[in-house]
C-alpha cells in the first residue's frame, strides 16, 4: 500500500516527521474517529511515510484505496514534496480467530 504525496508551492509549513505527526492527529484522525477509525503516525524515514490504521479502519476494504486517497489528498494541499506513504493495518487478535 504505497502512494506518493506532494507539498504545495507557498506552504509556509516544514516538511518534518512532527509537522506530519500534528497535520495527521489535528486533521486526518478526527474525520476517521466518527466511523471508529483511527489513524496514527508512524513514521518518516527518508521519503518514505508510514501510518498505522486500528479499529474500523483496519478492516474497512476501502483503507487501501478511497481512505489513502483521500489521506493523500488532504496531506498533498499542505506539501508538494515527493513521498511513499505506506499504511500499517492493526488488527485486534480476535478477529483472525
Amino acid at each position: 500500500m504505497l502512494t506518493r504525496i506532494s507539498r504545495k508551492e507557498g506552504s509556509s509549513m516544514e516538511l518534518t516527521a512532527q509537522e506530519l505527526n500534528k497535520f495527521i492527529k489535528e486533521k486526518i484522525n478526527p474525520r476517521v474517529q466518527g466511523d471508529g477509525g483511527e489513524v496514527s503516525f508512524v513514521s518518516l524515514e527518508g521519503q518514505v511515510l508510514t501510518v498505522k490504521v486500528q479499529g474500523e479502519c483496519s478492516r474497512c476494504p476501502l483503507t487501501s484505496g478511497c481512505f489513502k486517497d483521500w489521506m493523500v489528498q488532504e496531506i498533498d494541499k499542505v506539501w508538494k514534496k515527493q513521498l511513499t506513504v505506506k499504511i500499517i493495518v492493526k488488527k485486534p487478535y480476535f478477529w483472525d480467530k
